[in-house]
């Protein structure tokens, strides 16, 4: 079982506990422990920073072996966002070498569900669900400006299809059949097609795994 941290809020010099919301609190304790929770809409404004994190513990754990570094546990519910930001994401934790593990403590829908399938583990709650379609797009410009944003959204869907069927054992029928619709996968279904590993029904398991 991995230990958990949390750092001495009342006894740090730095740190005026007097004056700090029950939420700063937590937020400190969350990071001391590398806990991330995605539970806001997947944008610039705010998930560029879980990049940022993911940047910065790496760079802790240089020269550590993976068995001996502490992970990074994304904690998920968000009904998705940028595409852009979500790849973004998505390749951080790709090239992590700490490993990090997402937790869908309800909902993972679309941008927020391919971060939630990247993840090096991936763990669901009973009632937990991931959101798989091909979202939306707006464009403006001139014409050959439309064009050229079409064909980017088209390739990036075409991407995001290639992602699914590579980190998931969905056959390709149920796939075809259901990647254009608003479709909604429950936790055992997110386990028998391998878009998750794990149903968990005690926060216990949330350090155990």
């Amino acid at each position: 079982m991995n230990e958990v941290t949390f750092l001495p809020i009342f006894n740090d010099d730095d740190y005026n506990e007097q004056i700090a919301s029950p939420y700063a609190i937590l937020e400190r304790e969350n990071l001391a422990n590398r806990i991330l929770w995605i539970d806001q809409e997947i944008s610039e404004a705010v998930s560029l920073e879980y990049i940022k994190c993911i940047h910065t513990w790496n760079f802790e754990d240089t020269g550590k072996a993976k068995k001996d570094r502490k992970p990074i546990r994304l904690m998920i519910f968000s009904y998705g966002g940028s595409l852009d930001v979500c790849n973004a994401i998505r390749d951080a934790i790709k090239a992590s070498a700490t490993p990090i593990y997402g937790y869908n403590i309800g909902q993972a829908d679309s941008a927020a569900g391919v971060i939630f399938v990247s993840c090096h583990k991936r763990f669901m709650f009973e009632n937990s669900q991931l959101l798989i379609h091909k979202g939306s797009g707006s464009f403006s410009g001139n014409y050959a400006e439309v064009v050229a944003q079409i064909m980017n959204y088209q390739a990036q869907i075409e991407n995001l299809a290639e992602f699914f069927k590579t980190y998931s054992d969905i056959p390709d029928e149920v796939f075809n059949e259901h990647f254009g619709d608003e479709w909604y996968v429950n936790a055992k279904e997110a386990v028998e097609w391998r878009l998750a590993d794990k149903i968990i029904t005690s926060l216990d398991e949330v350090f155990e795994c």
